[in-house]
């Protein structure tokens, strides 16, 4: 009992402070012993970012573009405890009928050049059955496209085009 009430009260401390605009005493103070929040990241304004845009088209058997494909980055700090589904990806978008997809978002830290690509067949047998299929994609230097200068920091721009993938038809599979 004990314990939930002082787990009940840091949440409304933590709470007020981040109302107040002071998240990074939290953060200097050790963040918090709730495992949900252990992972997310706070920015704070004119914190530099990485803005990154991956292009590519997705392709079935033949080499034919697929249409209706849910491609989407994984979050990295996504969390099994976490009740929303939504904060699964960080980003999501369909392929057009041409099988092409290019998801753009921005990352306030370094490690999240080596990223999580997921694909999956959300219409059924409406353009073809496909199986699900993961793929991490790494962001290096070469793919570095410039700065953007803001008033007090640097955002970093990174790109990479072409990143084509093929997906199995899920009959071919059984």
């Amino acid at each position: 009992m004990a314990k939930k009430i002082k787990r009940g009260f840091g949440k409304i401390v933590k709470t007020l402070l981040k109302v107040l605009g002071l998240s990074s005493i939290l953060v200097a103070c050790g963040g918090s012993d709730d495992k949900e929040e252990e992972q997310i990241y706070y920015p704070e304004y004119g914190m530099p970012a990485n803005i990154f845009v991956l292009e590519g088209t997705v392709t079935g058997e033949n080499a034919a573009p697929v249409k209706g494909i849910k491609v989407g980055i994984k979050n990295p700090h996504y969390s099994e405890y976490d009740p929303d589904p939504s904060h699964y990806y960080t980003v999501t978008e369909s392929t057009d009928e041409n099988g092409k997809y290019k998801l753009e978002w921005k990352s306030y830290t370094e490690e999240e050049k080596l990223v999580e690509l997921i694909l999956e067949d959300v219409d059924g047998a409406e353009n073809g059955s496909y199986s699900d299929k993961t793929v991490k994609v790494q962001f290096t230097e070469a793919h570095r496209t410039g700065v953007t200068q803001n008033d007090y920091y640097e955002d970093v721009n990174y790109k990479m085009q072409n990143n084509n993938i093929s997906l199995e038809s899920s009959e071919s599979l059984k």
